[in-house]
């Protein structure tokens, strides 16, 4: 776990973020491309209130990759004056998101804490329930969802598309598929959310 909350770490590999000179906006140890990055602990402390999709002070500290980049993805959309607007209308929405990126945040630190991660870069899906694998595809169809809004300015629609490209690289695995078969409506908290998300069609690749 990273002792410094205000260290800067890749969403990626989770390493601490070192850029690479040569080529703009790549990190040295994964080579992606980091087009943001925030404190992991408080991505919202720099505002007066909580009122963002991923809730202050939320702990995804040395997750899985695919959950990280998740919630950060979300962070950054929640910043966005059109999802705002979005979000503003939809009051119920907007909480019923932010219950979903506590359960996607509760599930990383479920296994990281039970030690079951080898590093900082493992993904394997075995590690999480079917309940869990469904969490984390509602999330990435809020993203998909909310990425797709009218209004949101190019470079922001331009990031969450490359974003969901790394995601869908998971939610295309017959593991992930198999889970949120099993999992079937998902937990009952989230039925309406569900009901109004639409579904992705995952393109993964980079």
């Amino acid at each position: 776990m990273n002792s410094n909350p205000g260290m800067v770490l890749c969403p990626y590999c989770g390493e601490p973020l070192a850029l690479d000179s040569a080529v703009a906006g790549q990190c040295q140890s994964c080579h992606g491309k980091v087009r943001f990055a925030a404190p992991l602990r408080s991505p919202f402390a720099h505002l007066a209130g909580d009122t963002g999709l991923v809730p202050r002070g939320l702990d995804f500290e040395v997750v899985a990759p695919f959950i990280y980049l998740a919630l950060m993805t979300l962070t950054l959309l929640g910043q966005d004056s059109v999802v705002q607007q979005y979000t503003s209308a939809q009051p119920e929405a907007q909480h019923a998101i932010r219950e979903l990126t506590r359960a996607v945040a509760a599930a990383g630190t479920r296994v990281r804490d039970a030690g079951q991660m080898r590093d900082s870069y493992d993904q394997n899906l075995g590690y999480y329930t079917a309940e869990e694998i469904w969490v984390f595809d509602l999330a990435i169809d809020v993203i998909a969802m909310l990425g797709s809004l009218g209004g949101l300015p190019p470079g922001t629609r331009a990031r969450i598309i490359d974003d969901l490209k790394l995601l869908d690289n998971n939610v295309s695995t017959h593991h992930w598929k198999k889970g949120v078969r099993q999992a079937g409506g998902g937990p009952a908290q989230f039925s309406e959310l569900r009901a109004h998300v639409p579904q992705h069609q995952p393109h993964p690749g980079r």
